[in-house]
């Protein structure tokens, strides 16, 4: 197809072809086509040879810095940027692409900067390269996670609106359906215009004019100035707040929100925003050292049986080729360190009496240049000098004094108070084994977390602060953070016993003929009185949880759709069971969800299938072989065959070729990866913390469901587990009629096609 000689300019000049390259439209054709042949390597000589004769031409710049970056050239990529920007300063294609490398090279947060002035050059004319150009940003930010930012970013694309790329609103989906992302950093914060009677009406009004563009910082400059002007004015310091999270400024956004919280709003508006900036603050997240000791080892053939043979050394049962590094080969075993010895039966155990995990024994053989030794992997807490006396009394002489320790990183200090790492015995009933657990929790949530000192109240603990009404805010935005973040452990736990035990003010039920469920913060979701619940009411509150993953939500709204016939036709019923299912730590509950959710979809005349492999995962966790062996058959008869025809249909589906508008990828982890960062350092060592040490890997671990908000309150880039998926993972196809992530067409957006 020929090339349309009145498009725009691929170098972003703002003209037209016939106008700004009339000269080039047959070598632009022709690059087009090498293009669409992805001949890129021929395409780039094929521009040099150009350059010769047309040197400088933004056109000719613009692609063979993209044909660069795609060919993995940096050098080449970098310098022709240099010159792109050198000779045209103010060409947003130029300074799309250099936020593009910059991204690539050194993360999204760096990239900010330089996708704001292509962003302020461009205008309301937004040229494909600089839409390409945020999109990369937006992966770049999420990989590293900050999710403000990102979310942000990918919210900007939506409203921007290019057709056929659908991978905005798939990365936002995934955001919104990841239990690893705090709820707070799932709600979309609107700009918020001045009420009439504002003094300053006109100039905010100007400000989030251009702020709908997409020119962040400008706006947040002039926004902080006239915050400063205006004084306690709530909803510019809100306004600040979002516009310096979606710009990556983390200690900005929290300053902003904590001045919002100090005016005179309500009081859970105030505790939601000081939340927020909690989890976005670093000087609010209380880390340990995570620690390697090495110990020279005197006698390997006394020392191995040794620990084979001891109560308190248990098999970590994992591939110890995984533990491999660059510089080292795996163990040769590895170990749970237990406080004590494993009593001979679990039936009636009492909690005092269930072992505890104090640390990790790694075994490594003798090597060209090291000698055979033991590495104690433990934390830098009570179980440090444990753990050491444990590890002399299984050793005995058979090992040599400690060497020096090493810091293999960190791990944060409420999700490991919060964590019991209890090694149960094998025949320890199920049921029984929740019961101590969440009796654990409780125990830690009551007694343990307001003795603990945090850095949010300045070292002390939540029991010294309590009285203190200047740091009523604080504390009851700290509570909020732990709630959200226990949703999975502890989903039924009532966080007003411990606002209550801290003589703080509770939380009640919120009336929904008082304020409509689509005006409750998402946070709030739960507390709805779902008896006043009009069906339709009561089936988007129910969707609007389900989609964000808001569980506690989930777990009050599920059964009353269950319990509503006039929804039979309106919801999918076996799905609020299965739901439920997934939410119940009791296993006997658990089964009797997924009954309730097969006989569901039959009576729809749906398949029961994903019903009989939920239940098949849940009875393989509680080690009841024979009924596992009965559905595994169930399943290979009845449904397996149904899943090869679906799935062959599915891997020939049209859509192969679906979101290919020549957005750059970035190299590395891919978007999306990085939601979860319980790991704080590289050693793969630590990734046997997700084991369950009391009975294989299960899907309801004793030490403790992935507790977020240490996740939340602080990422680093490249060091989190994959908790949502990258591009090409799940995500939802719909979001429903009012889901929060819908997106509303931002007025003034010009997008332009190349």
């Amino acid at each position: 197809m020929a090339l349309d000689p009145y498009s725009a300019c691929p170098g972003g000049t703002g003209k037209k072809i016939k106008f700004c390259c009339p000269d080039l439209i047959s070598e632009l054709g022709k690059i087009e086509h090498m293009l669409e042949a992805e001949q890129l390597v021929g395409c780039l000589e094929y521009i040099e040879g150009l350059e010769q004769k047309h040197p400088d031409r933004a056109c000719l710049l613009s692609v063979k810095a993209l044909l660069a970056g795609k060919l993995d050239m940096p050098e080449v990529a970098e310098a022709t940027l240099s010159r792109y920007s050198e000779k045209y300063p103010q060409n947003a294609v130029a300074l799309a692409e250099k936020a593009t490398l910059v991204a690539t090279r050194d993360g999204g947060r760096a990239a900010v900067d330089v996708l704001q002035q292509a962003i302020e050059a461009a205008g309301v004319n937004i040229p494909l390269h600089l839409y390409q150009a945020i999109g990369v940003v937006a992966e770049a930010l999420l990989s590293e996670g900050q999710i403000l930012a990102a979310r942000g970013h990918l919210m900007l694309q939506l409203a921007i609106g290019v057709k056929d790329d659908q991978e905005p609103l798939k990365l936002v989906a995934t955001i919104n359906h990841s239990p690893a992302v705090p709820l707070l950093f799932k709600q979309d914060p609107n700009l918020l215009p001045a009420p009439d009677d504002a003094p300053w009406k006109t100039s905010l009004n100007s400000i989030l004019e251009r702020a709908l563009h997409g020119a962040w910082r400008t706006a947040a400059k002039q926004l902080g100035e006239l915050a400063q002007k205006a004084g306690d004015a709530p909803l510019l310091w809100k306004d600040l707040a979002t516009l310096r999270g979606w710009l990556a400024d983390n200690a900005g956004a929290a300053e902003a929100l904590r001045r919002y919280s100090a005016t005179q709003i309500p009081l859970e508006d105030a505790v939601e925003a000081e939340a927020l900036a909690q989890l976005l603050s670093e000087e609010a997240y209380d880390e340990i050292d995570v620690l390697s000791i090495p110990y020279v080892i005197r006698d390997f053939e006394k020392l191995a049986p040794r620990l084979a043979s001891s109560g308190r050394a248990v098999r970590i049962p994992v591939d110890l080729r995984q533990l491999a590094s660059e510089d080292q080969p795996p163990p040769k075993e590895a170990f749970w360190l237990l406080d004590r010895a494993t009593p001979a039966t679990g039936v009636g155990i009492e909690r005092k009496d269930v072992p505890r995990v104090i640390g990790r024994l790694f075994l490594f053989g003798k090597q060209t240049d090291r000698e055979a030794r033991l590495e104690l992997v433990t934390h830098r807490s009570g179980e440090l000098a444990e753990s050491q006396v444990g590890l002399g009394e299984i050793a005995g002489d058979a090992l040599g004094p400690a060497g020096p320790e090493e810091v293999n990183g960190q791990a944060d200090a409420v999700l490991h108070l919060l964590s019991s790492n209890w090694r149960f015995p094998q025949d320890t009933p199920p049921e029984h084994r929740a019961e101590l657990i969440a009796q654990e929790r409780r125990a830690m949530l009551l007694e343990r977390w307001p003795e603990m000192p945090q850095r949010t109240f300045g070292g002390r603990a939540a029991r010294t602060v309590a009285g203190d009404p200047a740091m009523q805010v604080k504390l009851l935005a700290a509570i909020l953070i732990l709630e959200m973040s226990t949703e999975q452990s502890l989903p039924d736990f009532n966080f007003n016993e411990l606002r209550s035990a801290l003589k703080l003010p509770t939380l009640g039920s919120i009336d929904p003929w008082k304020t409509p469920p689509a005006d409750v913060s998402l946070v709030r979701l739960a507390r709805l009185d779902v008896t006043k619940l009009s069906d339709d009411d009561l089936l988007y509150a129910y969707q609007r949880a389900e989609h964000f993953r808001h569980l506690r939500a989930l777990k009050k709204l599920a059964p009353e759709v269950i319990a509503r016939p006039t929804l039979d036709k309106k919801t999918d019923k076996a799905q609020a069971h299965g739901l439920l299912a997934q939410l119940e730590p009791d296993g006997n509950r658990a089964l009797l969800h997924l009954e309730n959710a097969r006989q569901a979809a039959q009576t729809a005349g749906a398949s029961c299938g994903p019903w009989d492999v939920a239940e098949l995962s849940l009875r393989l966790s509680r080690g009841e072989v024979e009924a596992s062996q009965a559905l595994f058959e169930h399943l290979r008869s009845n449904h397996m065959r149904r899943h090869h025809q679906s799935r062959r249909h599915f891997c020939h589906a049209p859509f192969a070729r679906a979101g290919r508008t020549g957005r750059p990828r970035r190299r590395g982890r891919r978007a999306g990866q990085d939601l979860d960062p319980g790991r704080r350092s590289g050693d793969r060592r630590q990734e046997i913390d997700n084991l369950d040490p009391g009975h294989g890997l299960t899907g309801r671990t004793e030490e403790g469901d992935a507790c977020w908000p240490l996740s939340a309150r602080r990422t680093r880039r490249g060091e989190a587990k994959n908790a949502a998926g990258g591009r090409e993972g799940r995500a939802r196809k719909s979001c429903g009629a009012k889901c929060e992530n819908r997106v509303k067409s931002a007025k003034g957006f010009k997008s332009e096609k190349i």
